[in-house]
């Protein structure tokens, strides 16, 4: 006699865990969205609730803040960003290539796309008390410490990488790391040093502005100055580097 066959039922537990998963990523899509529209200021409960079929409690409840979500959605940013950047160097012709490709790529869309310098700069800034009297150095290494560290040491890894090939008999391998940290913190200071000091920062970064870090980067690393001249990314290229077109322009 065959043996019977025991009924079966749906794993409630797995449906909820889907559902649930489900919707805190449509939520963090949604920040994401939001982020590259409008900036971190118009990242609220609100707008996450008008693009979706959710309510604000809903969004409480799968989120303790805003700061939760806003968190999740620029760690989503970075990692396509940083991503991006990784495939290009891969593709470059040699080391040298591979280090000039890794500052360009990391900051041509800075240039390119005055939105997302502001959106970078404004997410930066949100850890820094203005109201305090702390030096400019100090507001930097704070910003820097605010989330930015994951893809700041991913792009310190890539210039290691390539330093370690340029000069593999030149420097010890455990000095790598710190020449690769001094030529991120170098551009970073570019970048962050003006929003700092000026109000209107997304005018003050243009071609001249990546040049001169370029020429910064090759003395302090010795590694050659790029042989031509950089161009700000057109259209599709920046496409390609930052994922998509949805940054406000």
């Amino acid at each position: 006699m065959p043996a019977s066959r025991q009924p079966t039922h749906p794993d409630h537990s797995t449906a909820r865990t889907s559902s649930r998963d489900d919707r805190k990523e449509a939520l963090i899509v949604a920040a994401v969205k939001t982020l590259k529209e409008v900036g971190l200021s118009g990242c609220t409960v609100r707008a996450l609730v008008d693009q979706t079929p959710f309510s604000k409690s809903v969004v409480h409840y799968y989120f303790d803040s805003i700061d939760e979500i806003v968190e999740s959605a620029y760690g989503r940013l970075t990692e396509s960003y940083v991503a991006n950047i990784r495939r290009a160097a891969a593709q470059a012709d040699d080391p040298v290539d591979a280090f000039w490709t890794v500052v360009f790529e990391w900051l041509g869309p800075f240039v390119t796309h005055m939105s997302m310098l502001r959106l970078w700069l404004e997410y930066c800034q949100a850890g820094v008390d203005s109201a305090e009297k702390i030096t400019r150095a100090e507001k930097i290494t704070r910003a820097e410490k605010k989330g930015l560290r994951h893809s700041i040491e991913a792009i310190e890894t890539l210039l290691a990488d390539a330093l370690q090939e340029i000069r593999p008999q030149e420097i010890r391998p455990q000095e790598i790391r710190t020449l690769a940290s001094g030529a991120s913190e170098s551009a970073l200071r570019y970048l962050m040093g003006s929003v700092i000091q000026i109000p209107a920062f997304a005018d003050s970064l243009s071609v001249s502005t990546v040049e001169r870090v370029s020429a910064d980067l090759s003395l302090l690393t010795g590694v050659p100055a790029p042989s031509a001249r950089w161009q700000p990314f057109n259209h599709d290229r920046f496409c390609a580097v930052c994922g998509d077109d949805s940054f406000s322009r």
